[in-house]
């Protein structure tokens, strides 16, 4: 399988994980758009897909695309 293939479909939840306003979405809750959106023939049986989404999720926040939000637990948000 393409890396970039897992990729997109990793970074399509991520991408949007709430509406640019406080307090965004948990890593949890991320998580958990990335299982129910993943591809099945790409993520079968959801294997990988916590590797995928964390790796997706530190390319988003490096380039300015989702920001964390401060405070516990650690909460996503797309940049306004």
């Amino acid at each position: 399988m393409a890396r970039g293939a897992r990729a997109g479909a990793g970074r399509r939840p991520l991408a949007h994980p709430h509406d640019g306003a406080p307090p965004g979405l948990t890593v949890a809750e991320i998580h958990e758009r990335v299982l129910s959106k993943r591809p099945a023939d790409q993520f079968p049986s959801g294997a990988k897909t916590g590797w995928w989404a964390k790796t997706v999720q530190l390319d988003l926040e490096a380039k300015g695309v989702i920001v964390r939000d401060n405070g516990s637990p650690l909460r996503l948000r797309r940049r306004r």
